[in-house]
């Protein structure tokens, strides 16, 4: 069974029950992108060593007995609209296609305060439109126009968009 099939729930608990580590589910979730990014184009930014310098981090913490929650350990996947601190932050936009942020948005300290964080920023609609995927499909916009990437394909048939898939790449999105 592989890690990316099951729930963040079930993941944090046999992080804790340690039949997984930390380690383990962060490469996990990083090879799952690896292996189909190339064909879905999920991700703008994803810091394969900074996910797994803090993967060690967490689990070090997790086995001194000082994290217990359920998602300790549990990677997560950030919006590209969540400012992250020296990483790439883009809102999928060309506009912002080369802001590196000097400040990590609260939400996201948050993340790192409870030991669920994972480096990696999925995509989204342009400046979070919320209307990329209708625009796109009805042809109303040349989407090579608007967005810092290209458009995301749905995991099981790549021959349609999608700009939900990023869960089957990540326990949390």
């Amino acid at each position: 069974m592989s890690l990316m099939s099951l729930t963040a729930v079930e993941l944090g608990r046999k992080i804790k029950e340690k039949e997984v580590t930390v380690e383990e589910a962060v490469t996990a979730a990083l090879d799952a992108i690896e292996k189909r990014e190339a064909q879905v184009h999920s991700f703008v930014t994803v810091d394969r060593e900074g996910a797994l310098k803090r993967a060690k981090e967490v689990q070090a913490k997790i086995d001194a007995g000082e994290l217990t929650g359920p998602l300790a350990g549990v990677p997560v996947a950030i919006k590209d609209n969540m400012c992250t601190k020296g990483l790439l932050t883009t809102c999928s936009s060309k506009i912002l296609e080369n802001y590196i942020p000097t400040y990590t948005a609260t939400a996201i300290e948050n993340l790192i305060n409870a030991k669920v964080y994972s480096s990696k920023k999925s995509l989204e609609d342009d400046i979070k439109d919320g209307n990329l995927q209708l625009h796109a499909e009805a042809q109303y916009i040349d989407i090579s126009k608007c967005i810092h990437a290209p458009l995301p394909r749905n995991h099981f048939d790549l021959t349609r968009n999608t700009m939900k898939i990023v869960h089957q790449l990540s326990p949390i999105a």
